[in-house]
């Protein structure tokens, strides 16, 4: 397992960055004992963490890290430590890399999606059969009325369905591939996940 990774501009950096401050060899980030990460600066322009520049510092992943004026996501960085990503991948763009982070971001927001949806979907049938069985005893109890309240109970039937398909709608729109916009289906997050890639644009939902 490689245990450390070199950033800057020149092609022989495992992260290539391409930018105008950016130092040659800018940084470099090693795995140390405890699974905790050493940043360390060789730049002119500096290293940044939470708005402090830095010679050496132990990384975090919720720390903001910026080499110049650049910023990284060091969460994702610091991730792939875990999958040996900068041994089967020794020279990476930057750039090309942050497209893919940000596409794996927004995939593993959809798992939000699918249980809120759930959830809401099961507040409305919960919702909808209290109220069906409300009336059915209330038609039982009061005979007289049972016209009105038999109206009523099918206009709430009604309107129940309705907010049930505009739920639908709604989430045929938001569960999509975020780089094609296909819906993914009624199968669940882990399920999608399982499947590596989305089934039409062939995009890997993770490095």
């Amino acid at each position: 397992m490689k245990n450390f990774i070199l950033i800057g501009k020149n092609a022989d950096n495992n992260l290539i960055i391409s930018k105008k401050n950016i130092s040659r060899k800018h940084a470099k980030i090693s795995k140390i004992e405890d699974g905790q990460f050493l940043i360390e600066d060789f730049s002119t322009n500096g290293t940044y963490i939470n708005e402090k520049r830095i010679k050496k510092f132990l990384l975090k992943k919720e720390d903001k890290l910026f080499l110049a004026d650049y910023e990284i996501k060091t969460n994702f960085i610091l991730e792939l430590f875990s999958n040996d990503f900068f041994k089967k991948n020794k020279n990476v763009n930057y750039e090309s890399l942050k497209k893919q982070i940000e596409f794996t971001e927004k995939f593993f927001l959809l798992k939000e999606v699918y249980e809120k949806y759930q959830n809401d979907k099961k507040k409305k049938l919960s919702g909808s059969a209290w109220k069906k069985t409300g009336f059915r005893a209330a038609l039982a109890l009061i005979p007289l009325v049972g016209n009105a309240l038999g109206i009523m109970a099918s206009g709430n039937n009604a309107k129940q369905r309705e907010e049930l398909m505009a739920l639908n709608d709604q989430f045929k729109i938001d569960y999509v591939c975020p780089k094609c916009k296909m819906f993914l289906g009624d199968l669940p997050w882990q399920g999608i996940k399982n499947q590596k890639k989305c089934r039409a644009c062939k995009t890997k939902w993770e490095l």
